[in-house]
């Protein structure tokens, strides 16, 4: 039931690795929905997760993930604005949780957004 739920709703769950650009593994079906691109625009690494980060925000996205490795914290919340495929922009609030290997440096993070703006 709960996957039903999500995928008629704003909420997109994703799973990135914690270098580079951000590449998706995994991403719900309902990112099509709520942001006009297809699953495998992703998973398969036409395209990653600071892709479809406004560009003016990625800097302060970007540098919120790294103070929060430097922290050793276990998850992070923010807002900022996502790119859909139509070029327009939705503000989205994040949660993750960040994976970390057994040295403490994170490797995946694993969360989901909520679109707040249509």
């Amino acid at each position: 039931m709960e996957r039903r739920i999500l995928r008629c709703g704003p909420v997109v769950i994703f799973r990135c690795l914690a270098r580079g650009k951000w590449p998706i593994a995994y991403v719900s079906r309902n990112v099509t929905e709520q942001f006009g691109y297809a699953p495998e625009t992703f998973t398969r690494g036409a395209m990653s997760y600071a892709d479809i980060v406004h560009s003016d925000d990625w800097p302060r996205v970007a540098n919120c993930a790294a103070n929060c490795s430097q922290r050793g914290d276990e998850t992070l919340s923010r807002e900022y604005r996502i790119v859909a495929a139509n070029g327009a922009s939705h503000w989205v609030h994040d949660v993750v949780l960040v994976i970390r290997d057994r040295f403490g440096a994170p490797i995946r993070y694993h969360g989901y957004v909520v679109a707040f703006t249509a």
